[in-house]
């Protein structure tokens, strides 16, 4: 991204160079060059974030290790998102180890724990974030770790998603996160077969609820913002699908708490109030209207 960021600026700009008399010089004004065309705010938290990186490659969850790899994908998909290459390597000279991080080793970190099945994590949603960020990072739809796990994820839908409804996080943002892979993937009929699930479990107030045993206690307001930030990045001009989005949004922005978060009031769920809110955002973000 900076390299075209500076061929780009090299076309339209007239820049005045100098005959550099040592190679040191020469650096110098290609850093101050570099530095003067790029979000230096977005490297540094880069940075930041990358110096919390296992020297394995993912980033880890003490109080919560089996989510590292679900973890250590949204972890990629932060970085890209934030203009990161994949290619670029970290390497730690503040402390002379000759560590180096980046995405490109938590790529390799999470190809190595797919599971038995070709499923990442502990459900379908794990799995599908984990796809999701390989292809966003760059990876090729014929990686063979890759091709087993969006076999797998059809294969749920095949099954009518029976392994997943035994699952405590288990609802529509499981539908949501397959949604977006789906379309990643351009596979049309998956997209479809979502969506026509997701129209039969929104209520009328707009919320997406699919109650089972296991799951009752989660915050609906996570599925619900998942929902709306999938169906939204459809780009899609149907009316039925664009109503769906905007009573979806009528009923989140309801459930904001008069301290400002989304989620739980109390009890174990109101930990994950950070993630509750952040989602909420981002899917009131992403509708494109004026909340």
């Amino acid at each position: 991204k900076v390299h075209h960021k500076l061929k780009h600026w090299s076309k339209e700009t007239k820049q005045k160079l100098f005959f550099s008399h040592s190679t040191t010089d020469l650096q110098s004004e290609l850093h101050d060059l570099v530095l003067s065309k790029i979000d230096i705010s977005g490297f540094r938290a880069a940075n930041y974030f990358l110096s919390k990186q296992n020297e394995k490659g993912y980033w880890s969850n003490p109080e919560i290790p089996e989510w590292d790899v679900v973890g250590t994908a949204e972890a990629i998909k932060l970085l890209v998102d934030g203009g990161i290459p994949f290619n670029l390597t970290w390497q730690d000279s503040l402390n002379n180890s000759a560590k180096s991080y980046g995405i490109s080793f938590a790529q390799n970190w999470l190809l190595e724990k797919s599971n038995a099945d070709n499923s990442w994590g502990t459900d379908l949603w794990d799995t599908c974030q984990v796809l999701i960020s390989f292809i966003n990072s760059g990876l090729s739809l014929e990686n063979d770790k890759i091709k087993g796990g969006v076999a797998y994820v059809k294969a749920q839908f095949e099954k009518e998603l029976s392994e997943s409804k035994d699952k405590e996080w288990y609802g529509a943002a499981f539908l949501s996160s397959a949604l977006k892979l789906f379309h990643l993937i351009g596979s049309d009929s998956e997209c479809n077969r979502c969506v026509q699930l997701l129209k039969k479990y929104q209520d009328t107030d707009g919320n997406f609820s699919i109650n089972t045993i296991q799951n009752q206690s989660v915050p609906s307001e996570w599925h619900t913002a998942q929902v709306i930030s999938a169906l939204r990045s459809l780009n899609s001009s149907d009316v039925e699908i664009n109503e769906m989005i905007s009573k979806a949004c009528s009923w989140l922005v309801t459930r904001q708490n008069k301290e400002g978060y989304w989620g739980a009031k109390d009890g174990t769920y109101s930990l994950f109030n950070i993630t509750f809110t952040s989602y909420s955002i981002i899917a009131l973000n992403d509708s494109e209207n004026d909340y």
